[in-house]
């Protein structure tokens, strides 16, 4: 593993390999450990100041829900360029921040335009495991900026992990992806923890009813929820079906109120959080669906 200098964690004897789909993300090596390189190349004019404090902030961040910072490191290349007549020698500089190597990939491979594939109380820790992620987060005044599927990463035990918070201030050349992006930062360039709570509320729907545009209907997605929820056995282990019902109802109002046009009338995430862990026990009184079921009335 990298071992700590003064002036932060460098990744020692860094073994970097092919460039994964993500054109400025690497496989790697510390030791016997495998790791996740993002590359900084010299044309993302990062200034050594800005770089050094963005380390300093991820050396900071420790959470079960999101991606540990490993240590960084830097290189330079010299490449010989045939221009003419004669030989110009090339500097290429990059930095390389590392982070822990995640086997299951992010949630974007569970997502379609069918209510997510996973079941009910997986995809219900994954929501509130991205959630307690983000508060951390805003808890220490950091905006990710661009939350979107690609950047929630999942451990074997599908534990999520937010990955890439903060990163998009150093590339500045990135977007963040445009169907998670909030209508005031993508209008106006306004920038708070609501932009975030905005692309919490996209993902949360396209995890519960599918990738639809904003405003479809979803009642056949609780019904879709509804039968899967009866027939799955293994599920009847992890939470009680009354339990299950009211979760998922309550995971589609959560992304209809954070996806408002208006931030102000989003939600804080330990408001989001709260709304949750209310979900948690039984409230037959409250549930429509329960009510539709038959077997539980107020």
């Amino acid at each position: 593993m990298p071992s700590p200098t003064e002036d932060g964690p460098r990744a020692n004897a860094l073994t970097v390999g092919p460039l994964l789909p993500d054109a400025a993300v690497a496989s790697g090596e510390v030791g016997d450990s495998f790791v996740a390189v993002k590359k900084f190349y010299s044309f993302c004019a990062i200034e050594d100041e800005t770089f050094q404090r963005e380390v300093d902030c991820l050396m900071r961040i420790k959470h079960r829900n999101i991606v540990q910072f490993v240590g960084y490191c830097a290189e330079m290349h010299v490449e010989v360029v045939r221009e003419g007549p004669k030989n110009i020698f090339a500097e290429s500089r990059a930095k390389l921040l590392c982070f822990e190597y995640l086997h299951n990939g992010s949630l974007r491979r569970h997502l379609t335009d069918k209510p997510c594939e996973l079941q009910w109380h997986v995809c219900y820790q994954i929501i509130k495991g991205i959630c307690r992620g983000l508060h951390y987060l805003h808890e220490k005044n950091i905006i990710h900026l661009d939350l979107k599927p690609d950047n929630i990463l999942l451990d074997d035990g599908m534990v999520p992990k937010i990955a890439d918070f903060g990163l998009s201030r150093l590339l500045v050349k990135e977007k963040a992806a445009l169907g998670y992006m909030a209508p005031e930062y993508l209008h106006g360039g306004a920038i708070t923890t609501k932009s975030d709570i905005y692309s919490l509320g996209v993902i949360i729907r396209e995890m519960v009813i599918g990738r639809h545009k904003m405003g479809a209907p979803t009642d056949n997605a609780l019904e879709s929820w509804k039968t899967r929820l009866e027939l799955d056995s293994s599920h009847m282990k992890q939470i009680p079906l009354e339990v299950g019902y009211q979760q998922v109802e309550a995971c589609i109002e959560i992304s209809r109120i954070c996806t408002d046009t208006n931030p102000d009338n989003r939600p804080a995430t330990l408001e989001i959080l709260h709304k949750l862990e209310e979900t948690e026990t039984v409230d037959a009184t409250c549930s429509p669906v329960l009510a539709q079921n038959g077997r539980y009335r107020g």
